[in-house]
This record gives structure tokens, sequence and C-alpha cells, in this order.
């Protein structure tokens, strides 16, 4: 068995090659799908993150406000947001991304709080929306196949939907509604949503300093519990998977993992950042939850790629290794059950229109076609090509 040491790869990926014969994407026939989809303006932010929708926001900023985000693009200004005749004035609006940042006048992701400057203002019950451009997502459709297979896998991740932005009545073109981590998804996913919730936005990881984490939610700022997870994780042996000492809800940690290694997630934990974790107080235990996953659907890590250090740890301890194969085996499952071809043609049927029109996409119509094609020919034999992987051990060994 070939493994790969915490941040450093030891041997070549192990290597399938697969291809998958599929249909165009470019032209849709509404008649062979049932007609459009987009049902009209959404009642419910259930509605924001179907494949039944595709809003169009205005951002209004003014001068001020523009000249900020381009002199400090991820600080809060205020701005307004419309959705039809509804008008959210003074809410939070910033810029967002790593990689994929791009600034004002360009396709710009955005971040916008509607509590921010009003206490408890909501948009259909939501405290916030992330807007994310897909620049780097040729196919624009990586991040939504993706948050699919985490949350079929029942690890608790953002929904997501299509909508088309503009600012100051400008169009700047189709983008990924996202879910964002607060206090409503919390709420969502947890019996006990008081807990801290923390970023690892830049590398931070168990075996980094505490400090190098953003902390998102909770009101104790201490990172006492933090400190606590680091240390026990940090030991030798099992004690923070198993036992009375166990601070990590294992079933959906392992499903987090196999999630990861079916979308390719190399940006993510695996890399070792690009992530959050949530502690639950109540029961004590910590979960882990994905992030930015425009990179996904291209690179075929093999389920022993972890370096992430929790990842790292499991693959490395013997209990926990048998235990996460195991568990990754009835995640295929799972993942054999989703209809990708006929989910993506609904989205497709979506948002190709708006796609073609989009003025600040940086690449061509033909291009997103082909990278639809070339993502579902990833995702659609990924089981397939995992499972030999997995066979290969018994009882921990090769």
């Amino acid at each position: 068995m070939t493994f790969f040491a915490r941040g450093r790869r030891l041997a070549p990926l192990i290597g399938f090659a697969a291809g998958l014969s599929l249909g165009l994407f470019g032209c849709v026939d509404d008649d062979a799908h049932g007609g459009p989809q987009d049902l009209g303006p959404a009642v419910t932010n259930a509605d924001l993150f179907s494949v039944e929708h595709l809003p169009s926001f205005y951002i209004y900023l003014d001068d001020e406000a523009y000249a900020a985000l381009e002199e400090e693009p991820k600080e809060w200004v205020s701005g307004d947001f419309v959705y039809e005749d509804k008008r959210f004035e003074n809410v939070g609006v910033r810029l967002k991304g790593n990689h994929s940042f791009r600034p004002l006048g360009e396709k710009a992701s955005f971040k916008v709080k509607f509590n921010k400057f009003i206490k408890g203002e909501r948009f259909l019950g939501m405290e916030a929306l992330t807007f994310n451009s897909m620049v780097v997502d040729s196919s624009m459709l990586r991040e939504w196949i993706s948050y699919r297979v985490f949350r079929t896998l029942g690890v608790p991740a953002p929904r997501t939907g299509f909508s088309q932005i503009y600012v100051n009545e400008e169009l700047y073109g189709l983008y990924l509604t996202v879910e964002p981590y607060d206090d409503e998804f919390l709420e969502r996913h947890f019996d006990d949503p008081s807990g801290n919730l923390y970023e690892s936005d830049k590398s931070a990881d168990l075996d980094t300093s505490v400090d190098s984490w953003d902390q998102d939610e909770g009101e104790d700022e201490s990172r006492q519990d933090l400190m606590e997870f680091a240390a026990l994780a940090l030991m030798p042996g099992t004690a923070v998977f198993y036992g009375a000492q166990a601070m990590v809800n294992m079933d959906e940690f392992l499903s987090f993992l196999a999630a990861e290694t079916v979308v390719g997630h190399f940006d993510g934990h695996i890399g070792g950042h690009n992530f959050f974790i949530y502690h639950e107080p109540t029961e004590g235990q910590w979960t882990y939850h994905p992030w930015s996953l425009d990179q996904s659907l291209v690179r075929h890590n093999t389920p022993y790629d972890h370096a992430g250090y929790l990842g790292w740890k499991c693959l490395h301890e013997n209990e926990c290794l048998v235990d996460y194969v195991k568990h990754f085996q009835d995640d295929l499952d799972l993942v054999d059950r989703i209809e990708f071809q006929t989910e993506v043609n609904q989205v497709i049927e979506l948002t190709d229109e708006a796609m073609r029109n989009d003025p600040k996409k940086p690449y061509s119509a033909d291009a997103v076609v082909d990278g639809r094609e070339r993502s579902l020919d990833f995702i659609k034999v990924r089981s397939e090509e995992l499972r030999p992987q997995l066979d290969c051990l018994v009882n921990g060994d090769e």
C-alpha cells in the first residue's frame, strides 16, 4: 500500500484511465426535458438553492462604497440589495476569494450580510449569502456537483443554487449562490448551535497555532475548546477518535474524508486548508465542513492522500484506517445513487442562457460546454475508479 506523509508526497498517485462518452451539453431541448425550469420568484430560502429558480439580484453601491471596495475589497461597506420589489438598505457588502479573487469591474465574488449594520435583518430567513463568480471553473458546475456529494454522504455542507448578479445596474453574470456557514446553518444542522465555528483559510490546522484559525461564530473567544481538541489530537494513539475522551463525530468525519476524495478536492482539508470545523458543546464533538470547491473534479486523488492533520492521523492509525476504508465503501454506494446526468441537465436547462449572456466570464461559451462534459466525465466514473483502491485493504493491510 502506498502512503503519503503529511505535506509531502512519497510516491506517485494511483492512476486510472477512465473515459465516458457523453452527449453534448451546449443545446437544450425544452420539450425533451419538460420545458423551462425557472418557476419565477423565490419565496423561501429553499427556493434559492433549487434548480427551479434563477433569481436576479441587484447590488447598489454609492461612489464612496465602490471606492472603498477598490481600496480594501475584503472590508465591509454599506450597500443596498434588491430582489424583485423588495429593497434591503444598509446591508454589508464585500468581495471574497483568494486564488479566485477578482476586483470590481471584473467578475468579482461577493459576500452580502443582511444583518451587518441592521440587527436582525434577514432575506428569506437568511442573514447572509455568498455569490461565487466561478471564474476558475470553466464548467460552472464543480462546486454545485461537489457540495451535492458532501450533502449526500451526510456531511453538513452548504446548499447551493444559481443567480444572476447586477452591480449598479451592470450585469456581472451567472453566479453560484452559496449558503454561508453562520448561525442559521448551525441551527439547521445541530441540536446545539451555540458552539464555536472556526475557519481554516490560510493553512490553519490542529498542528498549527490556534491563533491561525479564524473564529466565525461563537461567543467564547478564549479558544480553549480548540486548544483542548488540538492537544488530544496531537497525542499518540486514537484517543481523539475512540473511547471516553473522543472528540470527533466519526461518522461525519469519515464521510467528509471520503467526499473530499470523491470530488478530488486537493485544495481543501486534503491539502491542509480551506475547511471549517464546528464544536458542538452539548455532545462535545467536532465536525468538519468543506469549502472552496471550485477546483474540484479535476485531480484524481486517491483515498490515501490526506495531508490535513486529522485525516493524516487517521490514515496512520490502523483502527481508524480500517474504519475509514469500510465507511468509504458504503459512501460510494450512496454516490452511485446520484443521477448526475439528470441533475446536471436540469442545471443546464436553468442556466444555459444566463451563461451565454454572462459578459464577464473569462472563458467562451464553448469552453463551458466542454467543461461541463469534463466535470461529468470525472464524477460519473469516480466510484468505479476508487473501489479497487479500497478493496486492496484487508484489516488495514495490503
